[in-house]
């Protein structure tokens, strides 16, 4: 599908957009090629802004979207909001429109309201199907749900509101391999071993000696590059077990994955294993991958390839791999971006009437 804004806009299309914090939508529009005649930011973070205004000098900062005033926008054909998740996100604390983050959501949309843009996008989280129901009610559109693993080698599940039609990107089976940098030696967090049974005492200290210590299962690393001896038991050479709250209480990583080590020894967590995939890529990511003999975490570059944004973050060369990894974390993943802006006016018809815009804001939200 073809991106027709500079056929729609050979002047150069009026942006504004809301939390966007490093602009992954401005550098969607670079990829595309399309002309920008104006672009707005709403974004506080000072880590972000001065990334975007290395990157694209023209953008005119607005600070906080709390601050807005709608004279000084003025017309607008695109606006995009990425209003805060944590409320929404599984990975929060799950307090919905309560959080004063995810809360922010409602200012934003009656700001949008007033603009009356063109067309229009907004993006969130996937969350509880309670919570999903009360903003289609609100937005007055029904979310559609895109995973990036369709377009990236990133499993990031996100939902996204507009008022023209979006359809589901195809699979371009990009796999997690294509993306590893090779012969990276640094952040190499332990090497591969074997499962053993062996007698550890109360203080946690192997005891082979000690009759009255009890066996217990642990791994052992080598620290020769080398795999154990072949056998028939097949903890005898595992690649790494990882703790998970299944029935099996456990996941098996093999060479070439990617899994979640945050929290190690929590109770709750599962799914940390992604085959061929990375794990959604988060604000402080402690995701690391299999290369054998040896794990490692995930390079700020890799980051940056599964939001489709690869030498985005590196600005003046002064902000910290924890800032550029936060910023991707938070950001959007590029192609899932460009795909969606591939359709507008692609002869899409719109999930409402384009007049029939409005936002029910004066609804309960409690």
């Amino acid at each position: 599908m073809k991106n027709l804004l500079n056929e729609m806009y050979p002047d150069g299309i009026r942006v504004v957009s809301c939390f966007g914090g490093m602009e992954g939508l401005l550098i969607a529009l670079t990829n595309q090629g399309v002309k920008i005649k104006s672009y707005k930011s709403f974004e506080i973070d000072k880590h972000a802004i001065a990334l975007t205004s290395h990157n694209f000098p023209f953008v005119e900062h607005m600070g906080d979207i709390m601050d807005a005033n709608v004279d000084d926008i003025g017309e607008c054909d695109l606006m995009v909001l990425g209003s805060p998740c944590q409320g929404f996100s599984n990975s929060g604390k799950k307090l919905g429109l309560d959080d004063e983050r995810s809360g922010l959501l409602i200012p934003a949309l009656e700001l949008m309201r007033k603009v009356n843009p063109t067309y229009w996008i907004f993006e969130n989280v996937r969350m509880k199907t309670e919570w999903l129901e009360l903003l289609d009610t609100i937005i007055g559109v029904k979310h559609v749900e895109i995973d990036a693993s369709l377009v990236s080698p990133q499993s990031r599940k996100r939902c996204f509101w507009a008022n023209f039609n979006i359809t589901q990107p195809k699979d371009k089976g990009i796999m997690l391999k294509h993306i590893i940098e090779p012969n990276v030696d640094s952040g190499i967090v332990f090497k591969v071993g074997a499962y053993r049974g062996r007698k550890i005492n109360e203080h946690g200290v192997r005891d082979d000696k000690n009759p009255d210590a009890p066996y217990v299962q642990q791994l052992e690393v080598r620290e020769d590059g080398k795999t154990n001896t072949l056998t028939t038991v097949d903890k005898d050479n595992v690649v790494l077990r990882v703790p998970e709250a299944t029935k099996k209480g456990y996941t098996d990583i093999e060479n070439g994955d990617c899994f979640d080590y945050t929290f190690p020894n929590s109770k709750t967590r599962r799914g940390r294993n992604m085959k061929h995939k990375s794990n959604c890529l988060e604000t402080k990511p402690s995701f690391m991958v299999y290369e054998h003999p040896t794990v490692r975490k995930l390079t700020v570059t890799e980051a940056e390839r599964l939001q489709g944004c690869e030498g985005w973050t590196i600005g003046d060369g002064t902000i910290s791999n924890t800032q550029r990894l936060k910023l991707l974390g938070n950001g959007f993943c590029v192609p899932v971006i460009e795909h969606i802006l591939c359709h507008i006016g692609n002869d899409c018809p719109p999930n409402i009437p384009q007049e029939s815009f409005e936002f029910d804001l004066n609804m309960s939200i409690t």
